[in-house]
């Protein structure tokens, strides 16, 4: 894998399940995605959320991504990364990091 890229992005995140990061990725390239979380309140992010948990007015139940821990979500082609807060509003860092496959 030969490193092209790296994003750094801002996001705001609400009580709503969202999708944070959606866009597909072209054969043969790799994204990695590292998320700095604000001490409070408390964010939850998940890979490929069922589209009917996505919205307004929905219940759900993902997993708690806590300040400082340290995670890269290795992300294939059209997987999609969701996110929520659990009071009214959050602002996170996406770091991404693209790779490109070895041509041999």
């Amino acid at each position: 894998m030969k490193h092209f890229r790296t994003e750094i992005r801002r996001l705001t995140v609400t009580q709503e399940i969202q999708e944070i990061l959606a866009e597909p990725l072209k054969p043969g390239v790799c994204r990695k995605v590292q998320i700095l979380a604000p001490q409070s309140p408390t964010i939850f992010i998940a890979i490929d959320v069922p589209e009917e948990d996505v919205g307004t007015n929905k219940t759900f139940n993902l997993p708690i991504y806590h300040p400082g821990q340290f995670v890269e979500f290795p992300l294939g082609g059209d997987q999609k990364l969701y996110g929520a807060c659990a009071v009214g509003f959050a602002v996170i860092t996406l770091i991404l990091e693209y790779s490109q496959e070895d041509a041999r």
